[in-house]
């Protein structure tokens, strides 16, 4: 189980640091070009509807693309295609802390 000493050591450290740089290149590149913070990108596709729910329900959002084992807080019978990052699970470790 992923502890919020681990999150904070990975964001601290190297590994954080090249996740950063590589998601900060990704975000250089979109296409659309970056219209405002937060900018939810799901499996490489940025939708308005994806956008909005994020902004209401990040955690359920997530949770409806997941395959596979879903975490508890995620709703039963939800819809699946999410090819699920080390970034993606952060925010869904972080949404579970704050």
């Amino acid at each position: 189980m992923t502890t919020v000493h681990d999150i904070v050591a990975c964001a601290n450290g190297t590994e954080g640091s090249g996740y950063l740089a590589g998601y900060g290149a990704k975000t250089e590149n979109l296409e659309p070009k970056l219209t405002s913070v937060p900018t939810i990108v799901v499996n490489g596709t940025f939708t308005d509807s994806n956008q909005k729910q994020a902004l209401t329900n990040l955690q359920g959002l997530l949770c409806s693309f997941l395959t596979g084992d879903k975490p508890t807080d995620c709703p039963k019978g939800a819809a699946s295609s999410l090819t699920v990052t080390a970034f993606s699970l952060l925010l869904l470790a972080a949404s579970r802390i704050l």
